[in-house]
């Protein structure tokens, strides 16, 4: 009795997760996390609203976005204009250089916009 539950951990010791015990058995080079951040920099690089990651000489450098989803949800700017969606006030606030928050309320429609 004692012998058969020995026999029964020595087994569970000896095996292994499926998911370990192919990584051990693989002879093809797996992609790895400095693969990956060797590839594409951008992976790491945090950029505000606004802006986008994009590679240059092999650095991660933030720009203005190109481009904006096109789904319309318009955005009253706090200077002013009317936006499309929050996303076209964040790359327009990119591109001027200033501080564009979204505004509630009837902030837009007094100004005459």
């Amino acid at each position: 009795m004692k012998r058969a539950a020995n026999e029964k951990v020595s087994q569970a010791v000896g095996q292994r997760s499926r998911h370990h015990r192919d990584s051990l058995t693989s002879d093809s080079p797996e992609t790895t996390h400095i693969t990956l951040l060797e590839t594409n920099p951008c992976l790491v690089q945090y950029c505000m609203k606004g802006r986008e990651c994009i590679v240059e000489n092999d650095e991660p450098k933030c720009v203005c976005q190109r481009r904006c989803p096109t789904h319309k949800r318009t955005v009253c700017g706090s200077d002013g204009e009317i936006y499309s969606n929050h996303c076209e006030l964040h790359r327009a606030a990119c591109l001027k250089s200033a501080a564009v928050t979204a505004v509630r309320g009837t902030f837009c429609v007094k100004l005459g916009k």
